[in-house]
C-alpha cells in the first residue's frame, strides 16, 4: 500500500500539475501536452491537424538526450479523458511506449523542472528510496488506466494492441495496478485478455 500511495502522489504531480516542459517536444509538442491535461479537445485536435508530434515526450536526461517523460496518452488515460485518448490513438499514439525518468544516483542533476520537483520538494523524504528504485520507469498507458480506473480506456488501449503482462522496472503489471486499487472489472477485463496473475 506504500507504493500506491507513493505511485498516486507523484504521478499526479507528473500528470496534472505543471505544464510540459518544452525540452525535446518544441511548441507544439508542449502545447499538446498542456492541451491533453487540460482536456481541451478542440485545441488537441487542431494541434494535431497542425503537426504537433502525438507521441511528444520532454528531454529527462540532457547528458544523453534521453526523452522519457510522459506522453500525451498515458496524460490523457491517467485523468479519463476517453475521447481525447480515442483521438490520440486514432493519429498513432504509441500504446506501449513508457516512461523513462533516468536514475537518481547516475543521471545527476536533473534537466526536467517537472521531476526535480517531483524529487526534491513534492515528494516526502520517505519515498525517495523508491524513487531511486524507478518505480515509474517501464510505466504504460495501460497501467496508468488501469491504476486509476478508467475502464473504458482500459478496453480501448487493449483494442489498440497495448501489452497486458508488460513489466514496469519494478517489477509491476497493469493487473497488479488495478489489483491494488481494486478495480475489480479491470481485474477481470486484464485476466479475459491473457494477463497473469
Amino acid at each position: 500500500m506504500e507504493f500506491l500511495k507513493w505511485f498516486r502522489s507523484s504521478d499526479a504531480v507528473l500528470f496534472s500539475s505543471f505544464k510540459a516542459s518544452i525540452d525535446g517536444v518544441g511548441k507544439l509538442g508542449a502545447e499538446l501536452r498542456e492541451a491533453v491535461r487540460a482536456a481541451d479537445t478542440e485545441k488537441v485536435k487542431s494541434l494535431l491537424d497542425e503537426g504537433a508530434d502525438v507521441n511528444a515526450q520532454d528531454i529527462q536526461d540532457k547528458t544523453r538526450k534521453e526523452k522519457g517523460g510522459a506522453t500525451p496518452l498515458m496524460i490523457a488515460s491517467r485523468n479519463g479523458h476517453g475521447d481525447i485518448v480515442e483521438m490520440l490513438l486514432a493519429k498513432g499514439a504509441k500504446v506501449n511506449a513508457t516512461i523513462n525518468m533516468g536514475r537518481l544516483g547516475s543521471v545527476g542533476p536533473t534537466s526536467s523542472y517537472e521531476l526535480s520537483h517531483i524529487i526534491f520538494i513534492t515528494l516526502p523524504l520517505i519515498y525517495r528510496d523508491l524513487i531511486k528504485t524507478n518505480c515509474l520507469n517501464g510505466v504504460t498507458a495501460l497501467m496508468i488506466a488501469s491504476n486509476h480506473g478508467h475502464g473504458k480506456i482500459v478496453e480501448m488501449l487493449l483494442a489498440k494492441g497495448a501489452k497486458v503482462n508488460v513489466r514496469n522496472e519494478s517489477g509491476m503489471t497493469a493487473l497488479m495496478f488495478a489489483s491494488m486499487s481494486d478495480h475489480r472489472d479491470i481485474v477481470e477485463m486484464l485476466l479475459a485478455k491473457g494477463a497473469k496473475k
